[in-house]
């Protein structure tokens, strides 16, 4: 097996995160901790308002019976009040239980029962409402607790402005005394897996886990007083949580919630920050805007864009080799900030200096574009079963297409068949009820098998290549790796999501999905005519342009691997149906089984076919 270690790393004795929260409150009393926007104005508190209300409803939690150990859910979008309540359940011991907003009813059930939570915080009247219609098959869950004051109360048992009431009433002691004997062993989180390859599991993760983390980013991620965090993922998301709100807490630095994903680009250009987080689905709605944008100059403007994004490509070839950078080529970069680059960061706000990307490989050609551009995308890797991350590429020691090196105190090896194995403090105690399945992923050694392909390229860098589970085995025997093709077609600006098909059989087919908003707006410069009465599916001049760019894109694939027929759908892949999980990654199994007629069809000759 090949394998590499990181040495030389110890764990500091800081206590929980709880304590490092209490620690800022103390010392930072005045300091802004939070960003929120309230009347169209992005209004600051700070680490002693934070403290207070959190101290508020830890009080009322204890007030209502909840303790060490007990679980406590939060099914809510992004929003203050979110990481007030999280904060709060592990002050008093408890367990979190996040729940991603956009849950169904019955995905809502299956959490609550399966965790066995006793409270649950809600916001929305769609959220009480999906609470209230299973909540009799919810025995252990004893109050509903609606945070905002427009939700639908009538289906709640109390708001949070009365648990803060009650926290306030009941109030015995000071609010450092509820964590007292909280310690790094203690489990702090029950966090289900989206689930797409069957129901979630839910990830025991503890304090130390998170403490490591957050100790492990401090020394490659370089995090300064002044940096300032917008938050967008969702929070019910590993990557938000535990890589997101906790290493803010642990950093002490202010954090904006975005007022919805609708709004991240307002909010970028409005709250100025100097790094976030984002999923690759996030950068390729991006690079599709600007290469839209781009599409719409003059033939001098485009030809300008095409030397700066030249040069800025040549400037990181020079340093990711460790190369002295040639002065005339720092002066071309300089020259490219003033016409370009400036341009383009400034709708980011004008201040970013890294986005960390994770959750699914991301196309290297677009990592390639924004890092030209003067904004480092720093792909890593982990799972919620690993806390979210094991490998990550540094700002000082990067490489595109990889996910960097093993993160300090990490171990990662390559299995015989390809499985990537990761060993470190932050891989989980197991899933919640589920001993089989644990042993499955966990060896008695501490080994937690990913389900994950890579590889270590020749200088160590750790390269994804697929989902164990969804490696494209064709009927000639040839592996395939599906997101590979996917990606490089998403980097279409009429291609919203694509999945490929074609396990066992003689040929790959895809499913294609359409950006909506760029097709109405882009339509004539692609020579594309559209009839309200027709559907996309059937319109001659959206497939020709397809069948154009995949013909161009299977230039750069074996023969194994290309696409030879598509199906163009009239919508695109939808949570609600399950197609997609709430971070935009694609649920094969569910989108095989919804469109298996028409994956059918395209063995049968029918469907557009690309020349090869």
């Amino acid at each position: 097996m090949m394998r590499e270690t990181a040495e030389g790393f110890r764990l500091k004795d800081e206590g929980t995160i709880v304590h490092l929260f209490h620690k800022w409150v103390v010392t930072r009393p005045r300091r802004t901790a939070l960003l929120e926007k309230r009347d169209q104005q992005w209004k600051p508190i700070s680490w002693r308002q934070f403290g207070d209300r959190v101290a508020e409803i830890a009080f009322g939690l204890k007030a209502l019976g909840i303790g060490k150990g007990d679980r406590v859910a939060i099914f809510s979008e992004n929003r203050v009040e979110w990481t007030f309540c999280d904060m709060a359940i592990l002050a008093v011991g408890a367990v979190t239980v996040p729940i991603y907003a956009t849950s169904a009813a019955e995905q809502v059930r299956y959490i609550l029962a399966h965790s066995g939570s006793r409270v649950v915080f809600v916001n929305t009247a769609e959220g009480a409402a999906k609470v209230a219609q299973v909540r009799q098959e919810l025995p252990d869950l004893e109050k509903v607790v609606t945070i905002s004051a427009g939700a639908a109360q009538g289906e709640s048992d109390l708001t949070l402005a009365d648990l803060c009431r009650l926290g306030r009433e009941s109030k015995r002691g000071e609010f450092a005394d509820l964590f007292a004997g909280l310690t790094v062993d203690d489990l702090s989180s029950i966090m289900y897996t989206s689930g797409t390859t069957g129901p979630p599991k839910g990830c025991m993760l503890t304090h130390g886990n998170i403490i490591y983390i957050c100790q492990s980013v401090s020394q490659i991620l370089p995090l300064k007083k002044n940096d300032l965090v917008l938050s967008f993922l969702p929070l019910a998301h590993a990557m938000e949580r535990n890589g997101g709100q906790f290493i803010s807490i642990y950093f002490g630095l202010p954090t904006a919630y975005a007022t919805s994903l609708e709004t991240v680009p307002e909010d970028l250009r409005a709250v100025r920050p100097t790094f976030s987080r984002a999923v690759p689905r996030f950068f390729e709605k991006a690079y599709n805007r600007v290469q839209l944008t781009v599409a719409g100059y003059s033939p001098r403007r485009r030809a300008v864009f095409a030397w700066a994004l030249e040069a800025g490509k040549q400037y990181q070839k020079y340093k990711q080799a460790g190369r002295s950078i040639p002065p005339g080529l720092v002066l071309k970069r300089a020259l490219a900030n003033l016409l370009v680059y400036r341009k383009i960061k400034k709708m980011m706000g004008g201040r970013l200096r890294f986005f960390v990307s994770g959750g699914a490989p991301l196309s290297r050609e677009i990592i390639e574009f924004f890092t030209a551009l003067g904004i480092l995308v720093a792909e890593g890797y982990g799972l919620t079963e690993t806390t979210v991350l094991a490998s990550i590429n540094r700002m000082d020691d990067y490489r595109f297409g990889t996910v960097g090196r093993p993160i300090p105190g990490a171990e990662i090896k390559i299995a015989p068949d390809g499985e990537i194995l990761i060993r470190h403090p932050g891989v989980m105690l197991g899933y919640y009820r589920d001993e089989q399945a644990t042993r499955e992923v966990l060896d008695e050694e501490g080994w937690f098998y990913s389900g994950d392909i890579g590889f270590f390229d020749e200088v160590g860098y750790l390269v994804i290549s697929d989902r164990k589970k969804d490696l494209i085995i064709t009927a000639g025997g040839k592996n395939v790796t599906p997101q590979n093709l996917e990606n490089a077609l998403k980097t279409h600006p009429l291609i919203s999501q694509v999945a490929v098909y074609g396990d066992r059989r003689p040929y790959l087919v895809a499913l294609i999905t359409l950006d909506e908003e760029a097709l109405l707006d882009q339509a004539p410069r692609y020579g594309i005519t559209l009839n309200p009465n027709e559907p996309y599916s059937k319109n001659k001049d959206i497939i020709r342009v397809l069948s154009n760019f995949i013909e161009e894109q299977n230039s750069y694939f074996s023969r194994a691997e290309r696409i030879k027929k598509f199906a163009v759908l009239d919508s695109d892949f939808s949570q609600e149906l399950g197609e997609i999980t709430p971070t935009q990654k694609v649920k094969r199994a569910a989108i095989y089984q919804r469109y298996r007629d028409l994956l059918e069809a395209l063995y049968r000759d029918e469907g557009p076919q690309t020349p090869h």
